[in-house]
């Protein structure tokens, strides 16, 4: 079983890119034996849902990151 640190590391990789099938099984095998992290998931949807909603009612709103902090985001993703 994968630990609480790689599940929160594969359910913010999951909102931004498909998992792979093995990815995406441990992590609901994880996720039904642990109760924080299955909460963490649904927290990380409705967040991500209601950001959408946001961007939606708001399109001029745009938020640009430099290409050190995209870069970052990237290499944790990876990881």
């Amino acid at each position: 079983m994968i630990t609480c640190k790689k599940a929160a590391a594969l359910i913010d990789k999951k909102a931004e890119v498909k998992l792979s099938f093995i990815d995406n099984l441990k992590l609901s095998i994880h996720t039904a034996l642990c109760k924080t992290c299955k909460l963490y998931e649904k927290m990380t949807l409705r967040f991500d849902a209601s950001m959408s909603l946001f961007y939606k009612k708001n399109e001029d709103v745009k938020i640009t990151l430099s290409d050190e902090k995209k870069e970052k985001i990237i290499n944790s993703l990876k990881k």
